[in-house]
């Protein structure tokens, strides 16, 4: 078909054409598809072609009103006319498209007008093309000439006339019509079987009514006000239907049923009236909804292939501006070539009564290519013959894609697994590719494994984000996409993958599986990782002009992104094969710390490989040629597998960077291209910075820096708030800084040249002028205090510090009477505190033992009063137990205060342990597991045995009480070098230490319960439970024995106690013979025993005891009386038994001394309550001390006694 266009006289003048009305709505969609354009609309009459503009008072070319059209056809039946634009010689720029007419008979394929545009025709696409000739096509049911001669249909009765092209439907037919409501345009548009139903013009209801409009056609009864919301008034129409009223009168009962979506709405209208009225109303619910709920684009055409409706969806996915965009198109035109050729099958196959289904491409409004799955199917009528086509098509681009990757990367062997997840099982089964992945089984997979065995095989550092992103996914139900690194063999990370995945769910919302694969990004990954890196050191680099700042940059960006344990930089003299490394980046600052010097040659033989500039890349040192016999040494350093990448310069080796791995390492050229960069570019800057501060300092002048220091010390002088003073070599003040004033008054400016010491504190003024002395020596390592008179007339103290320099003396004073003050009221505060919290626990236990005590004994008084003699062991039982349980109230309370006397032995821990191993499974009980780790060969240490035994028994109740539901107990035994820096802050001695841990799993405790565990009376456990002294009394005897005692706690994850005791070098003494034989032995018979003891009671008591035993008894209350009666040569003693503190100046030691000078030989045994240790110090003694803690039993007294007996005999 061709239209050939010619000038003409034309008889119509372009006024006579401008008042005809042109729909809104096809001007509203011209304009939103072409906006800034110009249109105008052709009706045939005749041969003529005349001009409708779109809009008012556009200026059309004068031209336009002067054309011929000389149309002729051919074509094939359901093709109506062509779309190519053809030129309008006479107006450069427009282009002409015809439109077909709307005729019954389609095989006519007449004419019916154009429509121009002011683009020119090699610039439209096909596309707008098809859209400009629909619009056209539309346009004509309103402008043909029938219509013009009428004036338009007459809009305010709804008069309907019928043109010749376009003939109504059947009545009869017309049962089912589909129509939408576009609430911002305010128009109805609707199907011809919509418009018959309704009484309109088909080209009058697809160009659009206005809801005022369609009120009209409403029955006056039912019709709703002028007010009332289009959307809300169609939506609540029951199930009775509404009335239509055709201009002819006749009345139509129609149903309507209405799914809005937004502020528009889809719907359709039923004829009531129908014989099949339940089929119908069925089949408009299901239609109606499928219509308005479904995303797909959604058409209903006319038998011969005309898109008569298109649904809300299809506005979306097709980025329409209208409806008005498609309706009226033939429906093959908007396909290309394959796609037209499906179309014209399905059409034809659908007039047949047949379903179609095919795939193709079509370009959208935006340019893109989409792939689309369609669905044609006949729509059938009341005589079970097609009567239109229903068309579905669906967006499958994404979906078609995502196969399509999926493919390549299967392909190309990037997917390393496929993965699907249970729900039910709560399990994960893999396929063959995946199982080699994570290094297990593929059987072990295809049964499924937890997520905790997967998460096992995920780097520690990255399971938290793999965690993170799998709940991120389930909760707002997205795609899962995580990043993370797998672990090797050697339980490094060393290969990095992404999983990706996704939730279907059911019905009920549930997940019904998790399908995902794994791919290998490993290699991308960690060039981005490397690339990222240097952009950081680039930029890092930039900002630092400090050598040790760009070392610790380079080492850090090296370290981390290769994964490495340890990075950094060293310094080389190249003539003595030595190696400086400086503080060297670590992961973990658990690991050594190898800043020092080395010798190369102490590790390996690679030196000269680095002295040609070349690298050295060592995977596993204890297998190399090169390292292999020094793989020890490297063992110490925690290093595995090395890296040294030399630095020249002018030829010679100067530094190297050096990267470590305390594991096996395999090294590839990407990780060595990348160190060198870094090496290389760190070298450059650092060579950079050491030219630039040279040439500072070279730029710099003496005067320039005389100056600089000047001002600065000035400034400094100025504004310091200590004391700052310069003297001569006698400690005359020359200058003084303003704080002085401020703190002494204006008296301060007749101070100079005055003797420093003379404004001291009389009693101070001794120190004062010894730490002159020391000045000038250059010997003051510390600063002295000393009291000056402030000028508010109190006595300030000033710590002084200072420096020589020539013979001018440089001092500087700060007071510190406030902070002393302070610390003296925090100590008293802190004191009074622990003197408080100390006297009411021991009130409210010695009460209670006083109690036990005193009521016993008042008990065995009045029974033997009585004469009831029977069962009076009872009350001296009961009154034996109250004093055992003070005497170890006590020893306890002296183990806290450091102040029991301790029988230290040379002793073997782990003996010791395992000895208790039977003691403490009974204590703790079968739901506890113990468990020793004994290492082995500690060595021994100087202990009172008997005490760690208690402490240990302690520790394991305390664990034991702190698992109630059973867990685990571990004893542990190290030996550890404490350096010299630590045991400063430890307060210890430098050496050797045996540490003891106790570890449970018990509920562990918060920092606040930690700081106060160590405070006696302090407990958590229930009334009745504890004492609260446990702990304390392990704290007091690791502290007397040279030791510490360390505590660290997880609530709900356990706590671990340390011991730490010094190490001792001698041998454990062989045991001795201690059977036990009776009292009366004639060892005792006839002994002659002097007893000292200032308690009248306990002298008693002891001197009844000894003399029961056969023993002869001399006491006295005091030292002096005891050695006045060892002077008396006529005396004959063979045992000394002592107090040591005893009153009238003499101590119970002194008193032993003195007796051992004047009766050598003579055993001692000391008694005592309480005393320093420094008393029993045995440094020079090579006597045995014999000891007897009071109180104490008669068997505990006939132990000591023959252990003494031994010693001395």
């Amino acid at each position: 078909m061709a239209i050939v266009v010619t000038l003409r006289d034309s008889a119509r003048t372009i006024e006579e054409v401008t008042d005809n009305p042109f729909p809104a709505a096809i001007r509203d969609t011209l304009e939103c598809c072409f906006p800034g354009r110009t249109f105008c609309v052709f009706v045939t009459e005749g041969s003529a072609l005349v001009p409708v503009p779109v809009s008012a008072g556009q200026p059309i070319p004068a031209a336009l009103t002067r054309l011929n059209a000389d149309i002729t056809a051919s074509h094939v039946p359901i093709e109506p006319c062509p779309i190519e634009p053809c030129a309008i010689e006479p107006c450069a720029g427009w282009s002409l498209l015809p439109c077909h007419e709307e005729a019954k008979d389609r095989s006519a394929g007449q004419i019916a007008g154009a429509i121009a545009i002011d683009t020119p025709p090699d610039t439209l696409s096909l596309r707008q093309c098809r859209i400009l000739r629909a619009q056209g096509t539309l346009a004509l049911g309103t402008l043909a000439p029938g219509t013009l001669a009428q004036g338009g249909v007459a809009r305010d009765s709804l008069s309907v006339t019928y043109p010749k092209y376009a003939p109504p439907l059947d009545p009869e037919r017309a049962n089912l019509g589909f129509f939408l409501w576009d609430q911002r345009r305010g128009r109805m548009t609707g199907d011809p079987h919509m418009a018959t139903l309704c009484g309109l013009d088909r080209a009058a209801l697809r160009e659009g009514i206005s809801w005022s409009d369609f009120r009209q056609l409403i029955h006056r009864d039912e019709r709703p006000g002028p007010d009332v919301s289009a959307v809300g008034w169609m939506t609540g129409i029951g199930p009775s239907g509404l009335r239509l009223v055709h201009a002819d009168g006749r009345i139509v009962h129609v149903n309507m049923r209405v799914q809005p979506h937004g502020e528009n709405c889809t719907g359709n209208l039923v004829d009531l009236g129908h014989e099949d009225r339940l089929a119908l109303r069925t089949s408009q619910a299901f239609l109606n909804s499928m219509l308005v709920s479904a995303n797909d684009c959604v058409k209903i055409l006319d038998l011969e292939g005309i898109i008569t409706f298109v649904n809300q969806g299809a506005l979306l996915v097709l980025d329409l501006c209208s409806t008005a965009e498609m309706v009226g198109i033939f429906w093959p035109d908007v396909w290309q070539e394959r796609g037209r050729a499906l179309s014209l099958d399905a059409i034809a196959a659908a007039r047949n009564g047949e379903t179609s289904h095919f795939q193709s491409y079509l370009e959208t409004r935006d340019g893109r290519m989409r792939l689309w799955d369609v669905i044609v199917t006949p729509i059938f009528g009341a005589d079970g013959r097609p009567e239109r086509i229903l068309g579905v098509s669906r967006d499958m681009t994404i979906a078609n894609q995502e196969h399509e990757r999926l493919e390549l990367a299967l392909q190309a062997g990037t997917i390393v697994g496929m993965w699907l997840w249970d729900p039910r099982i709560r399990r994960i089964t893999g396929d063959a590719r995946m199982a080699l992945t994570l290094g297990i089984s593929p059987a072990g997979l295809n049964n499924g494994i937890d997520l905790t065995a997967l998460l096992r095989r995920i780097d520690p550092e990255d399971r938290n984000r793999v965690r993170s992103a799998l709940s991120r996914a389930l909760r707002d139900r997205t795609r899962f996409h995580c990043e993370f690194r797998l672990l090797d063999d050697d339980a490094r990370a060393s290969h990095w993958v992404e999983a990706n995945g996704a939730c279907t769910y059911d019905k009920s919302g549930h997940i019904s599986h998790f399908p995902g694969i794994l791919l290998d990004i490993d290699a991308h990954k960690r060039q981005t990782l490397k690339r990222e890196a240097l952009v950081q050191l680039g930029e890092g680099l930039r900002a630092l002009d400090s050598e040790s700042e760009i070392l610790s940059l380079c080492a850090k960006i090296l370290g981390e992104t290769i994964e490495a344990d340890r990075a950094g930089f060293a310094d080389v003299d190249c003539g003595r094969e030595l190696a400086h490394v400086v503080d060297a980046w670590r992961r973990d600052a658990s690991m050594a710390d190898i800043s020092g010097l080395y010798a190369f040659r102490a590790f390996g033989d690679y030196i000269d490989t680095l002295k040609r500039g070349e690298i050295v890349a060592i995977a596993d040192v204890a297998t190399h040629p090169l390292t292999s016999r020094q793989a020890e040494s490297f063992a110490k350093l925690g290093i595995a597998a090395l890296l040294n990448l030399p630095l020249m310069e002018n030829g010679a080796l100067q530094a190297v960077a050096i990267v470590h791995f305390d594991h096996r390492h395999r090294w590839d050229e990407i990780t060595l291209a990348f160190v060198r960069t870094v090496a290389d570019r760190s070298w450059a800057a650092i060579r950079q910075v050491r030219a630039q501060e040279a040439l500072r300092l070279m730029n710099e002048t003496l005067e320039e820096l005389a100056i600089r220091r000047t001002r600065e010390r000035d400034r400094l002088w100025a504004i310091s708030a200590d004391l700052l003073a310069l003297t001569d070599q006698d400690g005359r003040l020359r200058y003084l800084n303003p704080s002085w004033e401020r703190s002494f008054g204006r008296k301060v400016q007749e101070w100079s040249g005055s003797k420093f010491e003379l404004f001291v504190h009389p009693a101070d003024r001794p120190r004062a002028a010894e730490a002159l002395r020391l000045l000038r020596e250059n010997r003051l390592d510390q600063g002295v205090d000393l009291r000056f008179l402030h000028q508010n007339g109190t006595w300030h103290i000033f710590n002084w510090s200072g420096s020589r320099e020539g013979d001018d003396i440089y001092l500087i004073g700060r007071d510190i009477t406030d902070r002393i003050a302070l610390e003296e009221q925090l100590r008293q505060s802190q004191k009074m505190e622990a003197v408080g919290q100390l006297t009411g626990g021991l009130a409210h236990d010695f009460n209670n033992i006083l109690a036990g005590i005193g009521g016993a004994l008042g008990l065995l008084s009045r029974r033997i009063e009585q004469g009831r003699l029977s069962g009076l062991d009872r009350y001296i039982s009961a009154a034996q137990a109250a004093t055992d349980r003070a005497a170890a109230l006590t020893h306890r309370l002296l183990a806290f205060s450091r102040r029991q006397t301790l029988d230290p032995q040379p002793a073997d821990i782990n003996t010791l342990i395992v000895g208790m191993e039977d003691l403490i499974e009974g204590t703790v009980g079968p739901a506890i597991v113990l468990e020793l780790a004994l290492a082995p060969e500690i060595g021994l240490t100087l202990v009172d045995t008997n005490q760690l035994e208690n402490a240990l028994l302690n520790l394991s109740i305390n664990a034991r009480d702190a698992m109630p539901d059973g867990g685990h107990l571990q004893i542990a035994t190290s030996a550890v070098l404490l350096g010299a820096r630590q045991a400063r802050e430890w307060g210890l001695r430098a050496g050797r230490y045996l540490v003891l841990t106790v570890t449970d799993t018990g509920v562990g405790m918060s920092s606040d319960i930690m700081d106060r565990a160590f405070d006696p009376f302090f407990t958590t456990k229930p009334i009745g439970k504890g004492t609260g002294l446990g702990l304390s009394m392990i704290y007091g005897f690791a502290q007397q024995s040279g030791g510490r005692v360390g505590i660290a706690s997880t609530p709900g994850e356990g706590t671990t106690v340390q011991i730490w005791l010094p190490g001792h070098e001698a041998a454990i003494a062989p045991p001795q013979d201690m059977a036990r034989r009776p009292c009366n032995d004639e060892n005792l018979n006839r002994l002659q025993i002097l007893l000292v003891d200032d308690e009248e009671t306990l002298r008693f008591t002891v001197r009844e005891t000894l003399q029961d035993w056969g023993a002869v008894v001399q006491d006295a209350a005091d030292g002096a009386t005891a050695l006045a009666m060892l002077n008396d040569r006529e005396r004959l003693f063979d045992l000394l038994i002592t107090d040591v503190g005893l009153p009238g100046g003499l101590n119970g030691r002194q008193l032993a001394d003195a007796a051992r000078s004047l009766r050598p030989g003579l055993a001692v045994l000391f008694i005592t309550g309480y005393a320093e240790q420094a008393i029993f110090d045995r440094e020079g003694i090579p006597e045995k001390i014999h000891i007897l803690p009071k109180p104490f039993t008669p068997q505990m007294l006939d132990e000591k006694l023959r252990g003494a007996l031994r010693a001395g005999g």
